[in-house]
């Protein structure tokens, strides 16, 4: 026979609930304890095959980002994404690029070196590279373009989908010639 249910105990989350059943004798017949925590939100830990919708913006440089390409990429595929600005004169002496993508993970990517050669930058957990595509010295004035390759793969984790990577190529002289701001998001459908 039972005499009583005690002890429950809530409070805001988590909550550690402690069920106990006590027999009239004073007994301890039943003594539990749950504990309870938010659930991880309801998306899948990788995502197949999906587009990705990209914006932009310049940053500052010498040389105003006026376009980019493309709107949208797919995961699994290799995409060239390049901002075209007019640079406002020529650039005889080499640049450094800098590439710093971060995410959910924080700082996912640094990438860092001469402007002139292509150099790939691995991304982590295996998911793919982003690519510095290097740029022919000496720049004329007018028309040029900073491209960028980023092949992810066609199963990434939903917790890198949305990122902010920042491309910036600076002078030898220190003059900073191009910076763009690129966020990837998982596309509307």
């Amino acid at each position: 026979e039972i005499a009583e249910v005690t002890g429950v105990q809530t409070c805001a989350l988590p909550i550690s609930t402690t069920a106990k059943v006590t027999g009239k004798s004073g007994n301890l017949l039943v003594c539990m304890q749950i504990k309870t925590s938010k659930a991880l939100d309801a998306q899948p830990l990788y995502v197949p095959q999906t587009d990705l919708k990209l914006t932009w913006k310049d940053c500052g440089g010498s040389s105003t980002v006026e376009s980019f390409t493309p709107a949208t990429i797919t995961t699994g595929k290799k995409a060239t994404m390049s901002g075209t600005g007019k640079l406002p004169a020529d650039v005889t002496d080499g640049a450094t690029f800098d590439l710093e993508m971060t995410g959910a993970l924080g700082k996912m990517l640094s990438c860092k070196g001469d402007a002139s050669a292509s150099k790939t930058c691995n991304l982590p957990l295996g998911t793919g590279s982003v690519s510095f595509v290097g740029m022919t010295f000496p720049l004329k004035a007018g028309q040029q373009s900073v491209s960028v390759d980023l092949d992810l793969s066609a199963n990434v984790p939903a917790m890198l989908l949305s990122t902010t990577t920042t491309a910036k190529v600076t002078g030898k002289s220190g003059n900073l010639l191009v910076c763009m701001e690129i966020k990837t998001s998982k596309a509307e459908i």
